[in-house]
């Protein structure tokens, strides 16, 4: 039996617009749009011509959501961004004043065929004790395979490979494995990652809706795929069970299933077999056996289990959860000495501990020197390894090193991950001063992960950065709507409202701040000298005192916003190195203080200025004889 599928697509100028999959093409180019501005180009094309008003925008297409104007302007500026300029050199969308937008190109439809899909049943093993090792199982599902591999085949239609894997439930007796079920999701989907051919999203986003229903159609839409890996492990004294389903997100019609029980010392066997299974019915190859595996990785189930509840910890971000996470992980490299992955997991949560916990940081520094150089003599070359030094030598102000590294970095990601590599190369450009190379980056990172907090943050600080004060915080406020950094996000965007200078937007944002939000206690002490400034400088100076790194940059800012650049500078030099690196002292409040003599010497002190001979200056700083000129 065969059902049709019509799929549904316009020309908008040069560019064939695909809303199914939010793509944009031309020639041979393609951009993915997010479902939102895919959304508002779809609007203003059905009205080709005729203006939109804002408030129509966020009518049809933040429909049931409260949001405000900026969201309108970053999907605006995302589409001009995307599209570009006619041959002309004209905007695609044009902004009315006080009226609202429209298209300044025509709009056509584009006439496809219809796809038929063949809703042939997989045939799948009977019973639940099923062995590869026996002859006759693995002539069934290599039958699976090649059904599954023909079910996927090219068509007329453009296929877009592209894949979520779920986060795997935990069916266990107890209910007490779910950190183990997200290991092997995350394998699952690390192994998948490392096609060339295949698309696979991020685990931040995929993890972001556990919990979030069985509708695939909805969950491929938010996610941006067309097909969904979802799973589940039981795992009870000695052995596992692992269930793997491929479905087609928009019908919902299950590709391809398949169920592994093993014993669990076999686990990363059962791994490797769900994502060459997977690999093969889409299409792409994956590789032999060791070569599909991340360096660096361990085959010891109890070094894996402990990894696993070392990292389940850490991502707390909780004080009192560094102790235990790093017990676990010493204990992880202890059973396997050479699990690379811990090793740099160790040393990123030792340094982590060190600027939360400062009585413990001289010891805990020493430890994770150690635990990186381990990992670096057993993987030079993984990505792991190479992002953990990068960030070393810049906090230790070799920064044209660091620059080194994560070229490196990019080479080796593009080898074991490809679509990685962006976040962190935007990272670099935003901490370096390069913002407006670090926006294209951060903003391919987003697409790649695009319910990641982290990215919505760096976003944030990067249009914030550009002048763009409405989109910044449009990505707090985006991000504030994910899973995870809540309080972080709370404390990002009083600050950000800070350093816009909008006197309404800090105190309706200081409203929503919590006890368990950053800097709190030091947001608290000088808020009450907004509008009667008399004394805030001593204050600073008092609360600097006793305040850590993090709590110095913090001040810094308020200095600033307060008019005392001098002491701005002063404190930013005392906050540096730090983790987040530099990229704050790229902000609109640090503008008079940038200009101070004083501050080519801190540039100078933390190694940046020779990175910029290098690869190139900071929007806002250049040569000048011998010296650095910033503003």
């Amino acid at each position: 039996m065969s059902t049709a599928r019509i799929e549904t697509r316009i020309k908008v100028g040069a560019w064939i617009a695909d809303p199914a999959l939010n793509l944009l093409e031309q020639g041979g180019q393609s951009v993915r749009l997010e479902p939102r501005a895919m959304d508002v180009l779809m609007h203003l094309a059905a009205r080709t011509g005729a203006v939109t008003s804002l408030e129509e925008l966020m009518k049809a297409v933040w429909k049931d959501v409260i949001v405000s104007d900026g969201s309108v302007y970053l999907a605006i500026s995302q589409l001009r961004q995307a599209l570009g300029e006619t041959a002309n050199g004209v905007s695609y969308i044009e902004t009315v004043p006080k009226r609202g937008y429209r298209l300044t190109v025509p709009v056509e439809s584009v006439p496809v065929k219809s796809v038929a899909i063949e809703n042939t049943p997989v045939p799948i093993g009977q019973g639940s004790r099923r062995r590869w090792q026996t002859p006759a199982l693995a002539i069934g599902v290599i039958a699976a395979l090649l059904t599954l591999a023909w079910l996927l085949r090219p068509t007329t239609a453009t296929a877009d490979h592209s894949l979520a894997v779920m986060p795997f439930a935990d069916l266990s007796p107890d209910s007490d494995q779910a950190y183990f079920a997200d290991g092997i999701t995350e394998e699952v989907l690390n192994r998948l990652a490392s096609l060339r051919d295949l698309r696979v999203v991020g685990r931040t986003s995929s993890f972001q809706l556990r919990g979030q229903g069985t509708d695939s159609r909805a969950l491929g839409e938010k996610l941006g795929v067309e097909h969904l890996l979802v799973g589940s492990v039981r795992k009870a004294d000695d052995r596992v069970r692992v269930t793997a389903q491929l479905t087609e997100a928009r019908t919902g019609q299950q590709l391809w299933s398949q169920t592994y029980e093993r014993r669990l010392e076999d686990i990363f066997a059962v791994q490797d077999e769900i994502a060459k299974a997977v690999a093969t019915a889409m299409q792409v190859t994956l590789g032999v056996g060791e070569n599909a595996l991340m360096p660096g990785m361990t085959r010891d189930v109890a070094a894996y289990d402990e990894y696993l509840r070392g990292m389940a910890l850490n991502m707390t971000g909780r004080p009192e959860n560094f102790p235990p996470a790093i017990a676990h992980l010493q204990r992880a490299v202890a059973i396997d000495p050479g699990f690379s992955m811990a090793w740099s997991a160790l040393h990123a949560v030792l340094s982590n501990g060190a600027f939360v916990i400062p009585e413990r940081a001289p010891e805990w520094r020493r430890a994770a020197s150690a635990s990186l150089e381990t990992a670096r003599q057993l993987t030079p070359d993984a990505p792991h390894v190479l992002l953990a030094l990068g960030i070393v030598s810049m906090r230790n102000g070799n920064w044209v090193e660091g620059a080194d590294l994560f070229q490196r970095l990019e080479q080796s990601q593009a080898r074991y991950s490809p679509g990685e590599a962006a976040g962190p190369r935007g990272m670099l450009l935003l901490a370096s001063g390069r913002i407006g190379e670090a926006i294209p980056a951060l903003e391919a990172a987003r697409a790649h992960e695009p319910l990641a907090p982290g990215l919505a943050m760096a976003l944030s600080r990067a249009y914030l950065v550009s002048g763009n004060s409405g989109g910044a915080l449009v990505e707090i406020d985006r991000g504030l709507q994910l899973q995870g950094l809540r309080e972080i996000l709370l404390n990002a965007g009083f600050m950000t409202a800070l350093n816009i200078g909008d006197r309404s937007e800090m105190e309706r944002r200081f409203a929503v701040i919590t006890d368990e939000t950053p800097n709190a206690p030091l947001h608290r002490r000088l808020v009450p000298y907004l509008g009667k400034p008399a004394g805030v400088a001593a204050e600073i100076r008092r609360l600097a005192a006793t305040a850590i790194s993090h709590e110095k940059a913090t001040l810094a800012e308020w200095a600033a916003y307060y008019g005392e650049p001098a002491l701005a500078l002063e404190l930013l030099t005392e906050s540096m190195p730090r983790p987040g690196g530099p990229s704050m002292i790229w902000q609109p409040v640090f503008g008079a203080t940038r200009a101070l003599p004083g501050f080519e010497s801190l540039v100078r002190n933390i190694g940046i200025a020779d990175y910029w001979r290098v690869y190139g200056y900071a929007d806002f700083c250049r040569p000048v004889n011998e010296r650095i000129e910033c503003r």
